[in-house]
């Protein structure tokens, strides 16, 4: 009787600042604490489905923080640990000690070739497991010379015709995987890693500049899918699952975060559990009048188990000594107050904003509706004065450069 424990986890940012905070010292203390809950839980396979760092070029700090943490991971009960790269990786500094990390059956995949993605996991010579491995890529590369015949056109047919040809490469690719290892490896568990946005449609869709991938194409061969790349805990799927980001890295997300561990016995796959991960960060959105803002303020529980970062949106003017009284009580209650905005239309009454878009929101609108939402504000409200160029001048370049971005122009810049 074989019995093995895994660990899916994604999307740490490592790097990642709250507008002008650090939040390395937070990150570090999530590792810390992942370490020791492999070393508790005797995790035998860690996978990491992709967005190890927030930028592509992190820092010393940062790689050292990282390497640290898988170094440290080879002396612990984890025989093996699976990583990919996700949309925020750069392939070169995350392989930076790819060389010395394999002693240690470390696999860290960043390439889409076939050849690269199935990574065999052994045990004692013996093989436990495959991890189908897909790395976040850009659609213009799945789809080939295909992209720029078809992505060009403007007519409705031709977009519709894209997300076809789209669906059916994602389609295939796995297909092609999954058939290839049926045939050579009957009976072994397999699991497919991936970092991109898979929804739970029938049909392919386009939301913004991203592509929603029915998660049918994964079919059902797999005993399990890691996904990552959204930072919500969620369950597409049963065994097709988002572990989410482990802390909170936007106000509009929640701070619940989730690790998901799975139990497998004799090859098969029995029991999933999530457990929460510790509070390291609170970012919390305070929005009304300033005595409210100062009620607030002066009423707040010091906490000293998690940082707290703080956005406040005043709805009536204030001079800079009310300002710096804000500034002040937020100091006195351990917070960083990452800014202070202004919202004159109306007087609410202190409280999460209702309008404030929460993340699964936000991928069912695109990047034009954001941007001709907050241009608009602007120009109703006098905040952009004296510009030459009007509002749907604007909205055009905004276009061009987002239809460029989708193109991969900016890819390395």
């Amino acid at each position: 009787m074989s019995n093995y424990k895994i660990l899916h986890t994604s999307d740490w940012h490592i790097g990642k600042k709250i507008e002008n905070f650090s939040i390395l010292k937070e990150q570090k203390n999530f590792l810390y604490f992942l370490l020791e809950f492999i070393k508790k839980e005797n995790i035998d396979l860690l996978l990491v489905a992709g967005d190890v760092y927030d930028s592509k070029r992190p820092g010393f700090e940062e790689q050292r923080l990282v390497n640290n943490f898988f170094y440290e991971l080879s002396f612990t009960s984890c025989k093996w640990c699976v990583v990919i790269s996700g949309n925020h990786d750069k392939r070169d500094y995350l392989s930076i000690n790819k060389k010395l990390l394999s002693r240690f059956n470390f696999f860290l995949i960043t390439e889409y070739d076939f050849d690269e993605q199935i990574v065999l996991l052994k045990d004692n010579g013996n093989l436990k497991f495959i991890v189908v491995c897909l790395p976040h890529i850009n659609e213009r590369l799945i789809l080939g010379q295909n992209f720029d015949n078809i992505f060009g056109l403007e007519d409705q047919s031709s977009s519709k015709l894209f997300l076809e040809n789209l669906e059916n490469a994602y389609r295939e690719k796995i297909s092609n995987l999954s058939n290839f290892l049926e045939n050579k490896y009957k009976g072994i568990p397999k699991i497919l890693m991936a970092h991109s946005f898979f929804g739970s449609s029938k049909k392919i869709d386009i939301l913004g500049g991203s592509y929603i991938i029915p998660f049918n194409v994964c079919g059902n061969s797999f005993s399990y899918v890691a996904l990552g790349h959204i930072h919500k805990f969620m369950k597409l799927r049963d065994n097709i699952v988002y572990s989410g980001s482990p802390m909170q890295y936007s106000f509009n997300e929640t701070c619940d975060k989730y690790i998901n561990v799975l139990h497998f016995n004799d090859n098969k796959l029995i029991l999933q559990e999530a457990f929460q991960v510790p509070i390291f960060n609170k970012l919390i959105f305070a929005k009304g009048s300033l005595n409210e803002v100062l009620d607030f303020l002066a009423n707040a529980k010091k906490e000293e188990s998690f940082t707290i970062y703080l956005k406040i949106e005043l709805n009536e003017a204030v001079d800079t000594s009310a300002e710096e009284a804000i500034y002040d009580l937020a100091r006195l209650n351990f917070m960083n107050l990452v800014s202070i905005s202004y919202s004159l239309s109306s007087s609410q009454d202190l409280q999460e904003d209702s309008n404030f878009i929460g993340e699964l929101e936000v991928l069912e609108m695109d990047e034009k509706y954001f941007f001709e939402k907050k241009l608009r504000w602007d120009f109703e409200n006098g905040v952009i004065r004296g510009v030459k160029f009007k509002e749907e001048e604007l909205i055009s370049l905004f276009n061009e450069v987002l239809t460029n971005g989708y193109l991969g122009e900016y890819e390395d810049k």
